[in-house]
């Protein structure tokens, strides 16, 4: 049986996805007070004159989006974006080690898959949630390469040497998850050639390598790679949400975060 094959994202327009992060910073610190944190800002919630980058902290695998949407705003507002990437896991935890620590930098937490922003807001690392697109797992190979799996089990049945991602990244989890439903999990983690922390290593490990013929990753990385995503039944109902999340401990006063409304 051939497998559904992906040509385009399921992902918001490119324009949606800004509006939506204006949209979620007005909603989630509306009710926030103002930090003030070692002379950075005032008591009343004004800020200094050296006025710091909004910080985003964005899981690898979504990077493109997020760097137009951060480009559209410091083009429309005038203020600096800086945007540290990662597995959504790694980022996770570096929101912890900055409430542990009393000192915050992030302000957005970017998470690939909504089961984070889920943990951070029970962990109450975050607050508001607003969800930004809706990604797709498939099993992306090279589309000059000729495969066409119609399963997970012929996948398995060949010589063929694919990658996943280490669930700490969204994908990961997302991948491991859904294949545990279906049976395949313990089979596919034996085989697999290597798991990356992040899914652009695995996209690259897909488009680059002479060992590597396949790998599960999110349908938005394999269309930026050039890849062909494949949806064998298996994971034809394996989809993420991705969402932006306001940090709880972010040191910027409601009127500087209002400023990207």
């Amino acid at each position: 049986m051939s497998p559904s094959c992906l040509t385009q994202p399921i992902v918001m327009p490119r324009n949606h996805i800004f509006s939506v992060c204006c949209i979620v910073v007005a909603l989630g610190l509306a009710g926030c007070r103002p930090v003030t944190t070692s002379g950075s800002y005032s008591q009343s919630g004004g800020e200094s004159t050296d006025e710091k980058p909004l910080m985003i902290f964005c899981a690898a695998g979504i990077r493109l989006p997020v760097e137009e949407v951060a480009k559209k705003y410091e083009i429309e507002f005038g203020r600096k974006v800086q945007i540290d990437y990662g597995s959504s896991g790694e980022l996770e935890g570096r929101l912890e080690i900055e409430r542990r620590s009393g000192k915050s930098r992030c302000d957005l937490y970017i998470p690939a898959d909504e089961s984070f922003a889920s943990r951070t807001r029970q962990k109450q690392l975050t607050r508001e949630s607003i969800p930004l697109a809706k990604f797709r797992l498939v099993l992306a190979v090279r589309p000059d390469s000729g495969l066409d799996f119609g399963s997970v089990d012929e996948l398995l049945a060949g010589d063929h040497g694919f990658v996943v991602c280490d669930p700490k990244a969204g994908v990961g989890k997302k991948t491991m998850t859904v294949l545990r439903k279906s049976g395949h999990w313990d089979a596919v983690d034996q085989q697999k050639k290597v798991s990356f922390p992040r899914v652009p290593e695995a996209a690259n490990a897909i488009k680059t390598s002479g060992d590597v013929v396949a790998g599960f990753i999110w349908d938005t990385t394999a269309i930026q790679f050039g890849l062909k995503g494949l949806i064998p039944p298996e994971i034809a109902d394996a989809s993420s949400t991705v969402t932006v999340n306001v940090s709880t401990l972010s040191p910027r006063p409601l009127r500087s975060l209002r400023a990207f409304v």
